[in-house]
């Protein structure tokens, strides 16, 4: 059940939702608009991967009404706020996720979604072109009322690979992310996202290999094998 009661003299509400704790500086109607896209989101991987595994604790996510009230709380940088719409931080004993419902930077939705994604395949040991290629595309998902749609174009990945020579597929596929170069990172992320929209959206049975594929590297040690396997081609195939 989804309960919802005023706080600090009704400045915040708490919405508790079947996946997700909720607070927030808005209105109850906003607050609920919100908890329906966790819960959506949350949904859209039950659907993608068949299954997630249940969260020990629930994250509890704080909904900020706008800049000013979402300042305070933005992670530092050499001394200054990272102007962000959203952060998430996974902890130890609980994830706490929080987002500005009027971003001045960025989608909130898609930072947020893609370290959610993070956290319930974590169980998972994929390649990291894979765990970020399929974070990436699922936060692209957009969530309207109570409907969900995958594939949308990014246009950041887009413009990325338009204007780049793309890495090597046999280079992109056996690195960890670029930690330290900021124009392979980006590249890398964006020939991730591609991979996976293809695969979600355009190649033969591609969504139910792609599964198939993240079940196999919870417990592959030889990750082109199960790829091979999962895909029926290796990496210089694909």
């Amino acid at each position: 059940s989804w309960c919802a009661r005023a706080q600090a003299a009704d400045t915040w509400l708490r919405m508790d939702t079947p996946h997700f704790e909720m607070a927030g500086n808005v209105g109850e109607g906003e607050l609920r608009r919100v908890a329906l896209k966790f819960e959506l989101f949350r949904g859209v991987l039950e659907q993608v991967l068949g299954s997630v595994p249940a969260t020990s604790v629930a994250p509890r996510v704080f909904v900020f009404k706008d800049r000013g009230s979402y300042r305070p709380y933005l992670p530092v940088v050499d001394g200054k706020p990272v102007e962000l719409g959203g952060y998430f931080q996974p902890g130890r004993a609980r994830p706490y996720i929080t987002l500005a419902v009027s971003p001045w930077a960025e989608d909130p939705y898609q930072v947020v979604f893609h370290e959610y994604v993070h956290l319930l395949t974590s169980h998972t040991h994929g390649p990291s072109w894979f765990e970020e290629g399929f974070a990436e595309f699922l936060a692209g998902s957009v969530i309207e009322g109570d409907r969900v749609s995958l594939g949308r174009p990014d246009r950041r990945h887009i413009w990325t690979l338009r204007t780049n020579t793309p890495l090597p597929l046999a280079t992109l596929f056996t690195i960890p992310v670029p930690a330290h170069d900021r124009w392979r990172q980006r590249l890398f992320y964006a020939q991730s996202w591609l991979i996976v929209h293809y695969l979600m959206t355009q190649r033969v049975q591609g969504r139910q290999q792609l599964v198939a594929f993240l079940n196999a590297t919870a417990s592959a040690r030889d990750l082109e094998a199960a790829f091979r396997q999962s895909f029926g081609v290796g990496y210089a195939e694909m």
